[in-house]
C-alpha cells in the first residue's frame, strides 16, 4: 500500500461533471466495462440520473466520501471542482482538462491554484491534461479514451507523458499485456517517481515502462528507479 493506492485501486470513484455525453461518459463506460464493483457517484447539478443512475448536486450532498474523485469539467471549473471534492472527503483526484499550461499566463495560475489545493489537502492528483489511467491487473479504470475491449491483464506497468503513447499501449494489449498504464499529464501534483514506487508495491507488476518527453524532477527520478530495482522490478525509460 501507498499513498496512492486511493487512487488507482480505488473502492469509490466520484464522477464530477458526470453527464451522457462526451468524457464524463467515457470515465462511467469504462468503469463499468472494467467489472468494477465499488460504489460510484455521479455529480452534476443539473442532472437528477443519467440511465438507471442517481445523479448528485455535489459530492457532498451524496452524503459519500470517496476514494478517488474524476473531475470532467473545463479547466476553468477544475480547481473549484477539486475544492468541493475535497471538502466533501474525497481522498485523491484525476484532473483531465488541459487549459493549463506553462505557456499561458492564466493555464499557469490554475495549476498553481490546483497545485495549492492539493497540497492544503494532502492529497494526490493525477494530472491535469492527463489521459487517466487504466489498470487490468486491478480491474480499475479512470480513463478517458474508448475502451473497445476489455484488455487482458499482464505484468508491464507503462507510466507516459504522452497520451497517445498510452492509448497506443492500451491498444496493442494483443501483444503488449499491461498490469497498469498510468497517463501522468502535466505532472502537477504526483509525477513519474511516485508513480514508479506504486507499480512496485503492485505484486503484479514485474517490470515498468517509462515514457518521458521531459524530466521535471531528475534526482525523484533515479531514487525511484533504484528503489524499484532493489525491489527486483526492472525500470526502462
Amino acid at each position: 500500500m501507498t499513498r496512492l493506492s486511493c487512487l488507482f485501486d480505488p473502492q469509490s470513484v466520484a464522477i464530477i461533471g458526470a453527464s451522457p455525453n462526451g468524457t464524463p461518459a467515457e470515465v462511467l463506460s469504462n468503469l463499468e466495462r472494467m467489472g468494477f464493483m465499488g460504489d460510484i457517484v455521479l455529480v452534476n447539478p443539473s442532472r437528477s440520473s443519467i440511465g438507471d443512475r442517481a445523479c448528485h448536486a455535489s459530492l457532498a450532498a451524496s452524503g459519500k466520501a470517496v476514494d478517488v474523485a474524476a473531475i470532467c469539467v473545463r479547466a476553468d471549473r477544475a480547481v473549484d471542482a477539486l475544492r468541493d471534492a475535497v471538502a466533501a472527503g474525497a481522498r485523491s483526484a484525476v484532473v483531465f482538462a488541459d487549459g493549463f499550461s506553462a505557456g499561458d499566463p492564466d493555464g499557469h495560475a490554475l495549476q498553481d491554484e490546483l497545485v495549492a489545493v492539493a497540497a492544503e489537502a494532502g492529497i494526490p492528483v493525477l494530472g491535469p491534461n492527463a489521459m487517466g489511467y487504466l489498470a487490468p491487473a486491478l480491474g480499475k479504470a479512470l480513463y478517458i479514451d474508448h475502451i473497445g475491449r476489455v484488455p487482458e491483464a499482464g505484468s508491464i506497468g507503462l507510466i507516459t507523458q504522452s497520451g497517445s503513447v498510452g492509448v497506443a499501449g492500451i491498444n496493442h494489449t494483443g501483444t503488449l499485456r499491461l498490469s497498469a498504464m498510468i497517463s501522468v499529464g502535466n505532472e502537477a501534483v504526483i509525477g513519474l517517481a511516485e508513480c514508479i514506487d506504486f507499480l512496485v508495491s503492485d505484486p503484479s507488476t514485474s517490470v515498468v515502462s517509462v515514457f518521458a518527453e521531459g524530466i521535471k524532477d531528475g534526482r525523484a527520478l533515479v531514487a525511484a528507479i533504484r528503489r524499484s530495482v532493489a525491489a527486483g522490478v526492472p525500470v526502462v525509460v
